[in-house]
Formats: structure tokens, sequence, C-alpha cells
């Protein structure tokens, strides 16, 4: 996905008050331009929602539909940025410290779909890695949990595919996806 597309992303979660969305999107968007001074505004009124929800809204908003002042804007961009006090160093933190926790649930887990966004970031081990002792991923549908334990048989997670493929059998015993994927995980520990 492109720098505009995680963007425009995170001001749809933003105006939909998913602001854990909207700050997943926008350190995405962040790591492809760091110094793209508008995704600066809107990670630190992403952060600011936690606290001051209606504020940051209102800031969020006057800013994304006042786009034909865009002198006016950018001044008012760095106002709110200069106030805040938030430089780099902060911005930078903000996103390492929240980019795999911003799709957490209340469930404590990551959806499939925003753990490949992850994975798209950077690879399927550094990401399943960085999550596996802090949340787990939640998969609804058969074809992408067959797909994730493909990948992790690939990417050498063997033990942790034989947990799930011994429950997955158990569960589906006519699924021959499963048993192949067995049989993969069986090769690739002997290999």
């Amino acid at each position: 996905m492109s720098l505009s597309k995680f963007k425009s992303l995170g001001i749809e979660c933003f105006l939909a008050r998913e602001f854990n969305r909207a700050l997943f999107y926008f350190s995405l968007a962040f790591k492809e331009d760091p110094n793209d001074k508008e995704l600066r505004m809107f990670i630190i009124l992403t952060d600011l929602a936690a606290q001051k929800e209606e504020e940051a809204y209102s800031l969020f908003e006057y800013y994304t539909l006042n786009e034909e002042n865009s002198t006016e804007n950018d001044a008012l961009l760095e106002e709110i940025i200069d106030s805040l006090e938030i430089g780099p160093d902060k911005l930078l933190s903000i996103f390492e410290n929240q980019v795999l926790q911003a799709h957490i649930d209340e469930e404590d887990g990551i959806s499939y779909d925003d753990f490949m966004e992850l994975v798209k970031t950077r690879s399927f081990k550094e990401a399943f890695e960085n999550i596996m002792f802090s949340t787990k991923v939640i998969i609804s549908k058969k074809v992408d949990f067959i797909d994730f334990l493909d990948k992790l048989i690939e990417h050498g997670f063997i033990d942790i595919s034989f947990k799930y493929l011994e429950n997955a059998v158990s569960i589906f015993p006519n699924e021959i996806k499963f048993h192949n994927l067995l049989k993969k995980a069986h090769g690739s520990k002997h290999s």
C-alpha cells in the first residue's frame, strides 16, 4: 500500500473515531515519510485523542475539512505541533511503541488482515516475533488460517504450527489442506 493510501485510511478511521486504527495507518505512512508535517500532526492528534478526545477530534476535523486555505492550515499545523512541544524523537517513540499495538482490540488480539498489513512493512518472521508474546492473531476465515499456518512453516515456526495443526486436524479431519500442511511441517522439522 502507498503512503497516500495509508494516510487516507488513517483519516477515515480518525473521523470515525477509531483512533487505534487511525494511529496504525498514520504510523505506517510515517514510516514511509517521516518528514511529512501533516502526518506528524495526525499522529500527534491521534495520540492526544487518548487523553482529550473531543479537543483532538475538533482540531483534526478543522484541519482536514478546511483544505482550501492551505497556507493558513500549514501555519495552524506548525502552531499545533509547536504548542504540543512534540519533536521528531517523540513522534518516533509514538510510532515505535504503538504501531504493533494500534489494532489490538478488547480481546487483546490483532486481526489477521491487520497482521498482514504489518507484514507489508517488515518480514513475516519479524512481525510475528514482535507480537507473539504480547497478543494473539485473530483469524476468522479458514482460508486465512491455512495461509497463516503455511507462513508459520515457511518461516521456521514449526513447533507453533504443530500446535495449531493438531487442533485443526481434529476439528476438520477431512480437510486435505491441513493434512498437507502437517506433512510440510514434518518435512521442515526433519530437514
